[in-house]
């Protein structure tokens, strides 16, 4: 037999190793396959997913952050107390004077809205400036007494409208934004703020004395 036809021996070798290796290098992913199966199979089905990463992790406490700043500023308390006048009424005893009760007060027969002037001129007024930051200089003044303590207007305006003779009984005016502070009264009648003290705020109101 002539041995120069047979096939080199690395040829013949060849064609029997490629096939296995080939059917191994397939075999492999399927065996992987069974193992994570098996490993799913093995878990506990109580168990959590996994935490999430950093980025989703910052994003969700950003998402946090912003709702909270988001909530409305006057979720904060106002350290002022809110007070509604009732009908205003001229005080017989002083042409140029006018008072009204308020509420909610715990004293009715003591507590009132105080209310004089020293000009009869119309339109609007602001409290807070120039006459009017004072209670020696006003000219359209108004004091609240409120648990044996006096309060002066330090922002707001009143409107005084045509028809109205402030000096003579007779006011047709409207109140607005007004705030008052605790003040001391000084032997000159002038109006200083108490460091520290209360305050109130006058809600707006609608004066109707003919």
């Amino acid at each position: 037999m002539d041995l120069r036809a047979r096939p080199p021996y690395h040829r013949v070798m060849r064609s029997v190793l490629l096939p296995l290796l080939l059917i191994a290098s397939c075999d492999e992913p399927v065996q992987r396959e069974r193992a994570d199966a098996s490993a799913d199979r093995s878990r506990p089905t109580g168990e959590l997913g996994p935490a999430p990463d950093g980025a989703r992790a910052d994003a969700g406490r950003r998402d946090a952050t912003s709702r909270d700043q988001a909530r409305p500023a006057d979720q904060a308390k106002d350290p002022c107390v809110a007070l509604t006048a009732e009908p205003y009424e001229n005080n017989e005893g002083n042409d140029a004077e006018f008072t009204a009760k308020f509420f909610p007060t715990a004293d009715r027969d003591n507590e009132y809205i105080d209310m004089f002037f020293r000009s009869g001129a119309l339109g609007t007024h602001a409290y807070g400036v120039g006459v009017n930051a004072d209670l020696y200089t006003c000219e359209q003044c108004l004091l609240i007494v409120r648990n044996k303590k006096n309060f002066y207007p330090t922002a707001g305006t009143i409107t005084i409208a045509a028809g109205s003779q402030p000096m003579k009984k007779t006011l047709f005016a409207t109140l607005s934004k007004l705030t008052l502070v605790e003040i001391t009264i000084s032997p000159s009648y002038h109006s200083i703020p108490v460091a520290g003290g209360e305050c109130v705020t006058l809600a707006p109101a609608t004066i109707n004395v003919p």
